[in-house]
């Protein structure tokens, strides 16, 4: 009974080392979208000033366009924290989702071990569903890109209709344009990727790093994770129909497996249901 309570403080350990990191990385997430948005909007209050004080086509034609560039393409560098960081929260989750929490539960018996993330997928579907398109509005990268593309096509209006742009800056306002344009749009392939990323935490059909994983449980006295072809474990899983299939069991010879398990116990933690006998 030590050893196991001593078993699953180290995986309680590292749980809660990762969820402090997870917190710690989204709170500077908020604090880098808010640098952008301030950044963004102090050049908006200026660019404004200035026009309010000269006419449209001095903005235009002067050095002072060459700010129409350079201040999304700040600002972007603040996105590219924020998807940096995402990234990494993404990876911790699915890691404790398919690592920590199957071990866990093979020490505890108790299926409804860190099920939030599960949970939480499921109230995202119901949004989804019940919101439309409309739940889009709650990636929280809509609203910097948003005011970053609306810089952008400002400067693209500039590139293409006005010849003496940006006065004695024009070659800076040009490469600045294209280099910020190019960054922007993978700014937001890279908001798309992350947030269907994130729409599958919890799933208990995913894997890591896109190959099919097997544990073994904590509890029989090792833990093992590797290949599904290196690892010999008895319970077999099909994700695409979500069962899990057990040694003697009428179709666990002819079953295709892409994941195994040691227990039934860690099966149904990761949300598959046993075949019929």
């Amino acid at each position: 009974m030590a050893i196991e309570e001593e078993r699953f403080e180290v995986w309680m350990e590292e749980y809660r080392g990762l969820t402090a990191d997870i917190s710690n990385r989204v709170d500077l997430q908020h604090k880098n979208v808010n640098l952008s948005l301030i950044l963004l909007s102090a050049f908006s209050g200026y660019l404004f000033d200035y026009w309010n004080s000269h006419t449209f086509d001095e903005v235009k034609r002067g050095e002072i366009a060459s700010l129409i560039v350079l201040a999304p393409l700040l600002a972007l560098f603040f996105v590219w924290r924020h998807l940096d960081h995402d990234s990494n929260i993404i990876e911790k989750a699915e890691y404790i989702q398919r690592i920590v929490r199957p071990q866990l539960v093979g020490i505890t018996g108790d299926s409804d071990v860190l099920g939030f993330e599960g949970y939480l997928r499921r109230s995202r579907l119901r949004r989804i569903y019940h919101m439309g398109p409309l739940w889009v509005l709650g990636n929280e990268h809509l609203i910097p890109l948003s005011y970053i593309s609306a810089y952008f096509a400002f400067a693209w209006y500039l590139r293409l209709g006005v010849d003496g742009r940006a006065g004695e800056a024009k070659h800076l306002f040009d490469y600045a344009l294209y280099l910020g344009s190019g960054l922007l749009i993978v700014s937001m392939l890279m908001s798309v990727t992350i947030t269907v990323r994130y729409s599958r935490i919890g799933d208990p059909t995913r894997q890591l790093g896109g190959a099919p994983l097997a544990t073994l449980p904590i509890a029989s006295g090792q833990a093992v994770v590797g290949p599904v072809s290196t690892v010999s474990l008895p319970i077999k899983a099909n994700s695409q129909f979500g069962l899990y299939y057990v040694p003697g069991g009428r179709y666990y010879d002819g079953a295709r497996a892409d994941l195994n398990f040691a227990t039934e116990v860690e099966a149904e933690a990761a949300g598959f249901r046993p075949a019929e006998p």
